[in-house]
Order: structure tokens, then sequence, then C-alpha cells
């Protein structure tokens, strides 16, 4: 996916990562955004197929302003893979959220699924959140 306009107004971010999973909120605030989706393998490619995506994506996913929605954002761990990565899916978690990709429910059910599998106490919402 690629940003190919849009003014960014605030980026905040307030979250707790701990060593199996984080959650949070995100303030994203933005408007005029359009994206456009690129090939997996070429991304100078344009296929018919990704102009489709970037037309439905920009008419009915992607809101064109963000004015005042907060995004959730969650994201599980892999204690395998480097802290930075964490980090940066915890950004692109909320960044989804926040521009409609994502719902703010389908995260909540997720982090709750996650805390009964994995048998861990919840992240209490005044050290995660706005």
């Amino acid at each position: 996916m690629k940003f190919e306009s849009g003014f960014i107004d605030t980026l905040q971010m307030h979250a707790l990562g701990r060593e199996h999973l984080s959650l949070g909120q995100m303030k994203f605030l933005y408007r005029d955004m359009k994206v456009s989706f690129l090939d997996q393998y070429d991304t100078s490619r344009h296929s018919i197929r990704n102009y489709i995506l970037k037309v439905a994506a920009n008419t009915l996913v992607v809101r064109t302003n963000n004015k005042k929605r907060i995004g959730d954002v969650f994201e599980v761990r892999d204690r395998h893979r480097a802290v930075f990565q964490y980090w940066v899916k915890m950004i692109l978690s909320g960044v989804t959220t926040s521009v409609g990709a994502k719902s703010n429910r389908s995260q909540l059910k997720r982090y709750l699924k996650e805390l009964n599998t994995r048998k861990l106490p919840p992240i209490e919402e005044s050290l995660a959140g706005f």
C-alpha cells in the first residue's frame, strides 16, 4: 500500500507493550488522504486489479478525512523477531484502525482471545490509552 496524497496533522500513540502482546490507542489525524496498492513483487507495475483495489479502498474503506477518530493498537509479539519489528507492527496496527481498514471492535476481540489463550492478566486501560 502506498499513500499517494494527504496531510498528516497529528500522529500520537500511547501503548503498553509487554513480553507477549501490546495494547493502546493511536490518534492519527489527517485530511485529503488517498491510497494506492502496489504489486507484491514488482512495485513499478500497475495492474487493473490494483487500480480496482485503489478505487474501492478510496471510496469505501479509507476515510478521506479523520478529525477525531482514535484507533486501537493491538499486536501479538513474535519473540523470535527483533523488538523494532514489534514496534513497527504496533504503529501499523494503530494506523489501520484509524483509517478504517480494521475496526476497533476486531482489535478488542483479538486482544481478549489472546488473554484467554495465554492466560495473561489484562492490561489496565489507564496505562494503555488516552
